[in-house]
């Protein structure tokens, strides 16, 4: 049973570091990952070979060569995970960009109310010239001319 369960836990715990250290290459700090990356995939083949092809290594094939990769490979995948929160405890935040990143949200929000409330104030204008009492139109023609039409 030994033999079975610690090599197929070595390709669990190599692949989940692997795609682990892939998901983090492909981050901002991807140029502390490249290492990682290699020898979590070196791993990976390591424990793939051992699993699926063992006549490749049949004179290392042991339990105690199982349960060395499984070791190896639970460490390293406990390293990955603590490597990811040293760097990000680490390096931290850009707070400039952060910064301006919550004031540009918070300006699009600003925007956005008051765009609701001129498209609010617009309609009652527009409904109050369209449907309100209008004055009406009288003559503003002078009195004169009025004069000359009448004397025909």
């Amino acid at each position: 049973m030994v033999a079975y369960i610690f090599p197929l836990f070595s390709i669990i715990f190599t692949t989940l570091a692997t795609l682990a250290c892939l998901r983090f290459f492909f981050s901002k700090q991807f140029y502390f990952w490249i290492l990682p990356l290699l020898f979590s995939a070196l791993l990976a083949v390591i424990a793939f070979i051992y699993v699926f092809f063992p006549s490749l290594i049949l004179p290392y094939n042991t339990q105690a060569m199982a349960i060395i990769i499984f070791t190896i490979a639970a460490a390293w995948y406990a390293i990955v995970i603590c490597f990811r929160f040293i760097l990000k405890k680490g390096i931290g935040k850009n707070k400039v960009k952060y910064d301006s990143y919550k004031n540009f949200k918070e300006a699009q929000y600003l925007e956005k109310i008051e765009r609701r409330k001129y498209i609010k104030y617009d309609k009652i204008i527009r409904d109050k010239e369209k449907y309100g009492a209008q004055k009406l139109a009288t003559s503003t023609q002078q009195e004169e001319w009025l004069d000359l039409f009448d004397n025909f």
